[in-house]
């Protein structure tokens, strides 16, 4: 987005530019109210379907085509996101960046740990606990090489 530009975020119009220092002067938070969905490329619809919904509890929203392929939504079980899969996307030959990793919030420290050992338990190799400044992390892979995260924030966690 370009500096100056104005971005229509429907009754909230927002001029994004960047100040003196730098800094970009709007800022999102006042419309931003919680994480929606993200879309995935996946190799197998039915595999990776599966693997979320063994793995991460994931239920089967909607399944269909589109032109652009194959298409599935997951839900997760409080309804407060969804994780769509496709199997088709168009080239982007821009370099825009993909995504590292999808990171999942878990209630605490013991939670997280029973997590891991229930995902190493069904063959799925998972990292060791990771501290960070901020929280405990496991990480592990998805059916197509993903880096999936489960994170319990160190305010919560034990």
């Amino acid at each position: 987005m370009g500096a100056g530009r104005q971005v229509d975020c429907g009754a909230l119009l927002l001029f994004p530019r960047l100040d003196a220092a730098g800094e970009w002067t709007a800022r999102f938070a006042d419309v931003i109210k919680g994480f929606s969905h993200v879309q995935l490329v996946v190799g197998d619809i039915e595999t990776s379907a599966r693997w979320y919904g063994v793995v991460l509890g994931m239920e089967l929203l909607e399944r269909g085509s589109f032109a652009g392929g194959d298409y599935a939504a997951l839900r997760s079980p409080t309804g407060r996101f969804v994780i769509g899969m496709q199997t088709a996307s168009t080239t982007d030959a821009s370099g825009a960046p993909m995504i590292e990793h999808l990171s999942f919030a878990v209630e605490d420290r013991d939670d997280l740990e029973r997590h891991r050992a229930a995902i190493v338990a069904t063959g799925i190799e998972a990292g060791d606990l990771i501290e960070e400044v901020a929280s405990w992390n496991i990480r592990f892979r998805d059916p197509d090489g993903l880096v999936v995260e489960l994170t319990a924030a160190k305010s919560a966690a034990k």
